[in-house]
């Protein structure tokens, strides 16, 4: 075994590899490497800050969303009820008692969300300023 031997490895064809010379290829592959994986890193992360803002400003919206929708379904009901009260204390229809306050809304310029909280609250249709 000569000194070349002993300081390396014999390739497929039988020529001796030396190890230093080997080694001189490695710091400059490990860092091409590395700067790869850096790389990548800082684009999913990116990707992943913008995923995480999007998620989160729709999460807002949902909760925004959810939110109408449970004043719309009280107010719904509210109105429900006014235009029951209206139909008995006026008897007229349904149609009828939504169409009456709907011109109370206009006429004195309030919402009719408003004006069905004060039918129901009264328990009376009597109160509504009939136009």
């Amino acid at each position: 075994m000569n000194e070349h031997e002993s300081r390396g490895q014999r390739d497929a064809s039988g020529d001796t590899l030396d190890r230093e010379d080997a080694d001189l290829d490695l710091p400059d592959t490990q860092a091409e490497e590395a700067a790869s994986r850096e790389a990548a890193h800082e684009d999913r992360h990116a990707v992943d800050g913008r995923l995480i803002a999007r998620l989160r400003a729709e999460g807002l919206w949902h909760e925004e969303h959810a939110a109408h929708l449970g004043q719309a379904l009280r107010s719904s009901r509210k109105i429900g009820a006014a235009i029951g009260i209206v139909m008995a204390d006026l008897k007229v229809g349904e149609v009828a008692a939504f169409e009456i306050l709907s011109r109370v809304s206009q006429h004195t310029n309030r919402k009719l969300n408003d004006v069905a909280h004060e039918v129901v609250d009264a328990g009376s249709a009597a109160s509504l300023p009939l136009p």
